[in-house]
């Protein structure tokens, strides 16, 4: 019993903190997807700690919450997609590839996230492309959109997993001892 209250107090806090960074991410314009980022390693803390039930639970929650208080909707959209990416992707990890680390794993995963986030990315380039850019879509312009976006994939991938391996293991520390 004291071990699920632990539980349940936890991601009920991470997912308050959450919450607030989504808010915050419209309210300071300035660092919104590093806010909307920082806001879904929550969710990643989660799957990390609960497994992909209670990630995908906690998503669901933290998406739900984050469409009734935040006021920019589209950014609760773009933190939902966000977080579906890692919920997807942390999927693959641990029931595809179950978990095990090899070269050959590595590059299948690698491959994997690519595809994940083309399959979200790059319909939203082509079919509404007014959320992300207000100007006429040129030729160019589409073809930075598209490489500008796997920059950004891989940005993301690098601090999610630096956070994860870094901070979040001397944080879980200090948190469940």
């Amino acid at each position: 019993m004291h071990v699920n209250a632990k539980r349940v107090a936890f991601l009920g806090v991470s997912m308050a903190l959450s919450i607030v960074l989504v808010v915050l991410s419209g309210i300071i314009e300035i660092n919104t997807l590093f806010l909307l980022a920082l806001a879904s390693f929550f969710t990643g803390i989660a799957i990390g700690e609960f497994g992909l039930g209670a990630g995908a639970s906690y998503m669901a929650g933290s998406v739900i919450l984050s469409l009734i208080l935040a006021p920019n909707k589209l950014y609760v959209l773009t933190y939902a997609g966000i977080c579906l990416y890692l919920v997807v992707t942390e999927f693959i990890w641990k029931k595809v590839l179950k978990g095990t680390y090899s070269k050959k794993n590595n590059r299948i995963f690698m491959v994997c996230k690519a595809i994940i986030f083309n399959i979200m990315y790059i319909p939203l380039v082509i079919f509404v492309p007014k959320l992300l850019i207000t100007r006429e879509m040129s030729t160019v312009l589409f073809i930075i959109l598209l490489l500008g976006g796997q920059v950004v994939l891989y940005a993301y991938d690098y601090a999610y997993h630096y956070f994860m391996n870094r901070y979040w293991l001397k944080l879980r520390r200090i948190l469940f001892n």
